[in-house]
């Protein structure tokens, strides 16, 4: 299994990760770097070994779940 990172605005694979703490430390620098909209500009998707795919989080969801990796990080409101 591994996880991809799309950017959603322009439809783009940004990496492909083997471990979804890694993708979440992207989402999390995007944030922290260029500020909310970057940070909710991101889908997070697995595929298994046979090539099943499902989206793991989203904007918005995502960017929680990537802060909530790293507990020093709170939440800015917009």
């Amino acid at each position: 299994m591994h996880y991809e990172l799309w950017h959603m605005p322009s439809g783009n694979l940004v990496n492909i990760f083997e471990h979804e703490t890694d993708a979440l430390v992207v989402v999390r620098r995007a944030f922290e770097q260029s500020g909310r909209e970057a940070g909710e500009s991101f889908a997070l998707g697995t595929e298994d070994r046979r090539g099943r795919s499902r989206q793991i989080a989203a904007g918005g969801d995502l960017l929680t779940r990537a802060l909530a990796d790293n507990p020093e990080q709170t939440v800015r409101s917009a």
